[in-house]
């Protein structure tokens, strides 16, 4: 993940929480906890969506806490004072990989779009960010109001040597922070196996 990415991530997954970027693990927790709690599905049925928003982003925060520098300690304080050197280990370390799409992969991306000839913002892949079972697709062009729809090659999940792309189409308003964060049932029609899938575009 770039230096650049890495900010963008980060500041959008505190604003999704609602906290400030000086915001200890301990601000970032409790915060977590009382959107899930008013956002639970069981209490307001209509907020399914937002409620997987909140919970991707802290997911995100937990999960990258040492390339967010996030601490227990005040944002005055992160300079004076270092973590410790050990930490249990619950589980094992899953590596991150981010793959940019060469040439021919984009290409025959647009291609697919050309052939489908659909109505709307029409976007092209051009690199995925893997960790686990979890994938982000990066897409240089800026959301579009109204129906977007995204190129992705899906057969480089699998082999190398084959693009197969596929067209995924959602409405801006589906959109939150710029991102696109695919629904279960789609994800597991269209990438199976993968746990969560989003579509990330170039910020304004």
């Amino acid at each position: 993940m770039s230096p650049i990415d890495r900010v963008s991530l980060r500041s959008q997954a505190l604003s999704t929480l609602g906290v400030t970027t000086s915001a200890t693990r301990s601000d970032i927790r409790s915060a977590y906890k009382k959107l899930a709690f008013e956002k639970h599905p069981d209490r307001h049925p209509d907020s399914a969506n937002e409620f997987s928003r909140i919970t991707e982003a802290y997911r995100t925060i937990c999960e990258n806490e040492d390339e967010f520098n996030i601490t227990d300690a005040p944002a005055t304080e992160r300079s004076a004072r270092t973590r410790p050197v050990s930490r249990p280990v619950s589980r094992p370390t899953v590596t991150a990989t981010e793959t940019n799409f060469d040439e021919d992969t984009i290409a025959e991306c647009k291609k697919a779009l050309e052939d489908e000839d659909a109505e709307g913002t029409l976007h092209t892949a051009t690199a995925i960010y893997r960790k686990g079972r979890y994938l982000t697709f990066y897409v240089p062009s800026q959301l579009g109001k109204g129906t977007n729809i995204v190129a992705v090659p899906t057969g480089m999940l699998h082999d190398t040597r084959r693009v197969m792309p596929k067209l995924l189409s959602f409405d801006h308003r589906d959109a939150r922070g710029g991102h696109f964060d695919m629904p279960e049932d789609a994800c597991a029609e269209h990438f199976p196996g993968a746990r969560h899938v989003q579509i990330r575009f170039a910020s304004a």
